[in-house]
């Protein structure tokens, strides 16, 4: 056997586009659109998704800042527990 009869062989399966998945083809897609879309929950989902999204202040989301001043009088007074539960 020789190379021009291995790539005579190979050639088709590499220029041919394989077929989607059956989720992802145009008629599935649309099914499940319609679905969603259909559903009466999709205005609360829409409506979560808007509010979360929207923003809230200037910059980056940061968590709030608070909380226990860490002092060497408070780390003594913490045991093996709370240690590993506070700075895992």
């Amino acid at each position: 056997m020789n190379l021009f009869n291995v790539l005579a062989t190979v050639l088709p399966l590499v220029t041919q586009i394989p077929p989607l998945p059956t989720v992802l083809q145009a008629a599935t897609q649309a099914s499940i659109f319609a679905l969603v879309y259909g559903s009466p929950e999709i205005d609360q989902i829409m409506t979560l998704m808007l509010v979360s999204n929207h923003d809230h202040g200037d910059g980056p989301p940061r968590p709030e800042q608070g909380g226990q001043r860490i002092t060497p009088e408070w780390l003594n007074s913490l045991i093996s527990r709370d240690c590993l539960w506070r700075f895992r």
